[in-house]
C-alpha cells in the first residue's frame, strides 16, 4: 500500500500542474499573436482556403502545445528554482563603489522569474478554483446552446414545397456531397443554418423561399452545403471548447475570431466558384443584411471592428482580403516585443552558471568597477509648427487643423459627427461642440468642394498630357515623312520641335491653371508662388518660340504652308478632345445624379417596406387578438366546445357560426365588442376566408 501511495501524484500536484499550465498559455497566447499577424500581413493577396488553413493550424497548434506544457508540468511536480549566486561579506563588498549592471541584470531576471512562478504556486488553488468556476459556467452555457439546437431542429419546423429538396441534393452533387441533408423552415431562426454532423440540416426562416429569386435562394443553399462539406460544424465545437478552457486569453479569442471569417469567405468562394455569378450571391447577402444584426456567436472581436456585411462583398467583389486594423496591428506589434522580452527574460540556465562564475570572480577581485550614469541629452527635435492639415483614412475617420477667418480650427469628424474639436488651441467641451456645427459645416463644405475642383482638374491635365504624347508622335511622323533632303529633315525637325514643345508647355500650363483653381481658396502664399511659376513657363514658353522664330526663319515661306497646316490639325484635334471631355464630364454628372435620385428611391422604398412590413404585424396581432376573444366568448356563450373545426362571421348585420345565423342579442353582444367600425367584417375559415375586410360603402 505504501508503495501505491507514493506511485501516484496527489491532488495537490495535478493543481499545481493545471495552473502553471494556465499561466504559461499566456506567453504562448502571445505568440500565437504574433505569429497569426505575421501570416495575416504575408498572405494578404492569398486564397481564403490557405489563409483558413494557416489559422487553424496555428490555433490547434497552441492547444497541443498548451497539452503538452500539462504534460511536463504534471511530470515534474515542484517548481524549478534557479540557485542565486551568494552574496560577499560586508568587508569585501565594501571595496566596490558600483558593480557591472549586464551581469546584474541577467541575475534580477532570473530572481524575477522564480519570484513569479513561486507567487503562482502559493496561490494555485485560488487561481485553478476561480478558472474551474468560471470555466464550469461556460461549459453550462455551451450546453444550453447545443440544447438549444436540438429544440430549433424538432420545434416548429415544417417542410418546404416538394421541388425543393430535389433541387438541394442536386446541388450536393454539384459541390461533392453524397448524404442525404435535409431542408427545413423554421419560424424560429432569422439567417440560414446548419444544424448537425452525422445527418446535418439546413434551417431556413419562414417564408424566405417564397420571397427570393431562385438564383439568390441557390446561392444560400450553396453556401450552407459548403458548410457541411468542410466539416464546420464540429470545427466549430472544437474552437468553442478551446474558447471555454483559456477564456481568459484574448490571443485566443481574436485568433477564433479570424478562423471564423476565413471560414465564412472559404464557403463564399466554394458557392460562387459553383454557381459562377457574383451577383447572385452578393444580392443574397445584402438581402440577409437585417438578419446579420441579430447574430449569435461565440466569437469575441478585439474590436469593434469593420461592417462584417459590406467587407465580404468589398472582398467578393476585388478579390482581395482586408488588412489588419489599427487596433489589431497594436496588437499584434504588442504581442510580438512582449514576446521577445519575455524570452529574453528565460536565460538558459548554462548562461545562468557562467553569469554567476563571472560574478564570483568578480567578488573574490580587489578591482573596483565603476559606473557613470549617461547624462541625458536635451532635446533637439523642431517644434510642430501649425499647418493646414486635411487626413482621411480608409475608414471614414477625418483630422483637420485648418485656419479660417483668423481662427484655427483642429477637430476630428467621423461619419458627420464631431468627436473633438479645439479653436485656437482651446478645447471646446462636448456638450458645447454642437454650438459650432455651422462654421465646421462650412469649413467641411469648402474643402469638400475643393477637393472635387482638384481632382476635375487633375483628370483635365492628364488629358492635356495625352494630347502632348500624341502630339510629339505625330511630329516624330512629320520628321519621318520629311527625310528626303538634308534640309527638309533639319526643317521638319525643328518644326517637329516646335510643335512638341508648344504642346508641353500648352500641357504643363493647363496643369499650372488646374492646379490654380484647386488652390484659389488657400493662402496667398501658395498663391503667389503659383502665379510665379505660371509666369516664369509663359516666359520660357515666349523665349522658345522666338528661338524657333529664328531658326525657322530662312524657311519660313517654304514652311508656312505646312506648319499652318499642322497647327490647324493640332488644334482641331485639341477642340474636339476639349469637347469629348466636357461630354464626359457631362455624362458623369448626370449619371452620379441618377445614382443618388436612384439611392434615394431605393431608401424611400425600403422605408415603405419597413413600414409596411410594421402595419402587417400590427394587423396580424390584432386579428389574433380578436379571433381568440370572439372564440372565447362563443364558448362562454355555449355556442360552441371548443375551436376544432369551427368558422364564424361576424359584422355589422349578423353573427355566423359553422353556417348557422345566431341570435341577435348574441350578435348585439358581440358587435358591440369587436365591430368598431361600419363595413367591418371579422371572418374565421368561413368559405375559405380567415381574416379581417371592410365592405366597400
Amino acid at each position: 500500500m505504501e508503495l501505491l501511495h507514493t506511485s501516484l501524484p496527489s491532488w495537490h500536484y495535478l493543481i499545481q500542474a493545471l495552473c502553471r499550465t494556465l499561466v504559461h498559455s499566456l506567453w504562448q497566447g502571445l505568440l500565437l499573436a504574433a505569429l497569426t499577424g505575421i501570416v495575416a500581413v504575408l498572405t494578404r493577396k492569398s486564397s481564403a482556403t490557405i489563409r483558413y488553413q494557416l489559422f487553424a493550424f496555428l490555433f490547434f497548434l497552441f492547444v497541443v502545445g498548451s497539452g503538452f506544457t500539462f504534460y511536463l508540468q504534471f511530470g515534474h511536480p515542484g517548481p524549478v528554482k534557479t540557485p542565486l549566486p551568494r552574496v560577499a561579506d560586508p568587508e569585501t563588498t565594501s571595496r566596490f563603489s558600483t558593480y557591472l549592471p549586464v551581469d546584474f541584470q541577467q541575475v534580477a531576471n532570473a530572481t524575477a522569474i522564480n519570484w513569479l512562478m513561486d507567487s503562482v504556486a502559493a496561490n494555485a488553488v485560488l487561481i485553478v478554483a476561480i478558472w474551474f468556476i468560471i470555466f464550469s459556467a461556460r461549459c453550462v452555457q455551451a450546453m444550453a446552446s447545443l440544447g438549444h439546437i436540438q429544440r430549433i431542429r424538432h420545434y416548429k419546423t415544417h417542410k418546404p414545397a416538394e421541388s425543393w429538396p430535389d433541387k438541394l441534393q442536386e446541388l450536393a452533387q454539384k459541390i461533392g456531397l453524397r448524404q442525404t441533408i435535409l431542408l427545413l423552415e423554421s419560424e424560429l431562426v432569422n439567417v440560414p443554418t446548419v444544424v448537425g454532423l452525422l445527418k446535418p440540416v439546413i434551417l431556413l426562416p419562414i417564408g424566405l423561399l417564397a420571397h427570393l429569386p431562385i438564383h439568390e435562394l441557390e446561392a444560400i443553399l450553396l453556401h450552407e452545403l459548403a458548410h457541411i462539406k468542410r466539416k464546420d460544424y464540429l470545427v466549430n465545437l472544437m474552437q468553442s471548447f478551446a474558447e471555454s478552457v483559456f477564456f481568459f486569453n484574448p490571443a485566443v479569442w481574436w485568433v477564433s475570431a479570424l478562423i471564423r471569417e476565413e471560414r465564412e469567405h472559404c464557403c463564399d468562394d466554394m458557392a460562387i466558384g459553383i454557381s459562377g455569378n457574383k451577383t447572385s450571391f452578393i444580392n443574397a447577402l445584402v438581402a440577409f443584411q437585417e438578419y446579420n444584426l441579430t447574430r449569435q456567436s461565440y466569437a469575441m472581436r478585439l474590436s469593434s471592428k469593420r461592417n462584417h456585411l459590406l467587407e465580404r462583398i468589398k472582398r467578393i467583389v476585388y478579390t482581395n482580403n482586408q488588412p489588419l486594423n489599427a487596433m489589431e496591428k497594436i496588437f499584434v506589434t504588442s504581442s510580438i516585443a512582449i514576446t521577445v522580452l519575455v524570452t529574453v527574460a528565460f536565460v538558459p540556465s548554462s548562461y545562468q552558471q557562467k553569469i554567476q562564475e563571472n560574478y564570483a570572480t568578480i567578488l573574490s577581485g580587489n578591482q573596483v568597477v565603476s559606473w557613470k550614469h549617461p547624462t541625458t541629452q536635451p532635446d533637439t527635435l523642431p517644434k510642430k509648427k501649425s499647418a493646414e492639415y486635411v487626413d482621411l483614412d480608409k475608414r471614414g475617420t477625418g483630422t483637420y487643423s485648418i485656419t479660417k477667418d483668423g481662427k484655427r480650427y483642429e477637430f476630428i469628424e467621423k461619419k458627420g459627427v464631431i468627436s473633438s474639436l479645439q479653436i485656437n488651441g482651446k478645447q471646446i467641451p462636448d456638450d458645447q461642440i454642437a454650438t459650432y456645427k455651422a462654421e465646421i459645416d462650412t469649413i467641411l463644405k469648402d474643402i469638400k468642394e475643393a477637393q472635387r475642383v482638384a481632382e476635375i482638374d487633375r483628370k483635365q491635365a492628364e488629358k492635356a498630357r495625352d494630347q502632348a504624347e500624341l502630339a510629339r508622335r505625330q511630329a516624330e511622323k512629320s520628321k519621318q515623312a520629311a527625310e528626303q533632303g538634308q534640309v527638309l529633315v533639319r526643317q521638319a525637325k525643328e518644326m517637329a520641335e516646335l510643335v512638341r514643345l508648344k504642346a508641353e508647355l500648352n500641357a504643363e500650363d493647363q496643369l499650372l491653371r488646374a492646379k490654380m483653381e484647386s488652390f484659389r481658396s488657400a493662402k496667398d502664399a501658395e498663391q503667389a508662388y503659383n502665379k510665379t511659376e505660371l509666369a516664369q513657363l509663359q516666359r520660357q514658353l515666349d523665349k522658345l518660340q522666338q528661338e524657333a522664330f529664328v531658326r525657322g526663319r530662312a524657311q519660313q515661306d517654304k514652311m508656312r504652308a505646312e506648319s499652318v497646316a499642322q497647327l490647324a490639325e493640332l488644334r482641331g484635334r485639341a477642340e474636339q478632345m476639349k469637347q469629348m471631355a466636357e461630354d464626359s464630364r457631362s455624362q458623369a454628372m448626370i449619371a452620379k445624379l441618377r445614382a443618388e435620385e436612384a439611392q434615394d428611391l431605393a431608401q424611400l422604398a425600403k422605408k415603405h417596406a419597413e413600414l409596411a412590413r410594421g402595419k402587417a404585424e400590427e394587423a396580424k396581432i390584432y386579428f389574433e387578438k380578436t379571433t381568440a376573444g370572439v372564440i372565447d366568448d362563443l364558448i362562454q356563450e355555449g355556442i360552441i366546445s371548443d375551436k376544432n373545426g369551427l368558422s364564424f362571421k361576424l359584422s355589422n348585420d349578423e353573427l355566423e357560426v359553422n353556417g348557422v345565423k345566431q341570435p341577435d342579442s348574441v350578435h348585439q353582444k358581440l358587435k358591440a365588442k369587436y365591430v368598431h367600425e361600419a363595413g367591418l367584417e371579422i371572418i374565421y375559415n368561413h368559405n375559405g376566408r380567415t381574416g379581417i375586410s371592410k365592405m366597400a360603402k
